[in-house]
């Protein structure tokens, strides 16, 4: 069944609301208010990506963003995304993944030759290692880690043909689910489940943060 059965009881309101998310979240509007999708996609946080190589994500166009996630015994994760407005496609490159212990940030963004001219994208929660990313001559520009923000990037996500490149990325692309209540129900607010997700962390921070990324076709990106 659907909210449609029981639409004589609902208010303007709730009708507006309910069908309001057919325009700015089709994916949810199908899965919650008209029960479409069973299969077990409605878990699923991103769907739909393609996995490609470090080949074609180097002959793929787009503005330039590095965009990171912060780790100490989990890993620090670093992206480089193409992001082309016009084809509305999202390219994404996994560089880094691995915790401090193993390899120290900053020595990794300069064995990676991480470019000082295009921005990395953080959470602004990590405020040491902002402010010694920058004294090193990194662009960082940090982004808000709040719930409202995650939940808006995730939607937007959904609006681009999605290119990943980086076999941690893939892995975490396809176990990024939707958190559920005891009964197995995805828990009204959409949170995803907290876990293996470091890159796709950086998705959400390089969305936020994609008005910052740069044509920087003439740098030579090491990868």
């Amino acid at each position: 069944g659907n909210y449609g059965i029981n639409r004589k009881n609902l208010s303007i309101d709730a009708i507006r609301k309910y069908e309001g998310r057919k325009w700015n979240d089709f994916d949810y509007y199908c899965r919650t208010y008209l029960g479409l999708i069973t299969s077990g996609v409605e878990r699923a946080v991103l769907t739909g990506a393609t996995k490609i190589t470090v080949d074609e994500w180097k002959k793929a166009e787009g503005n330039l963003l590095y965009s990171l996630d912060f780790g100490d015994t989990a890993p620090n994760a670093l992206t480089l995304n193409k992001i082309d407005e016009d084809e509305k496609r999202w390219y994404s490159l996994e560089l880094h993944y691995k915790p401090d212990k193993e390899e120290p940030l900053l020595k990794a963004l300069e064995r990676l030759k991480v470019s000082k001219r295009i921005p990395i994208i953080p959470d602004r929660a990590g405020a040491n290692e902002i402010a010694e990313l920058r004294r090193a001559g990194y662009n960082v520009i940090a982004v808000k880690k709040i719930h409202a923000t995650n939940m808006k990037a995730i939607k937007d996500l959904r609006q681009y043909e999605l290119y990943f490149c980086g076999e941690n990325l893939w892995n975490e692309y396809l176990g990024w689910r939707y958190d559920e209540n005891k009964t197995g129900e995805i828990l009204q607010d959409e949170v995803p489940r907290k876990g293996n997700d470091h890159l796709m962390d950086t998705l959400k921070y390089a969305m936020v943060g994609k008005r910052f990324a740069v044509n920087a076709f003439d740098l030579e990106i090491v990868v």
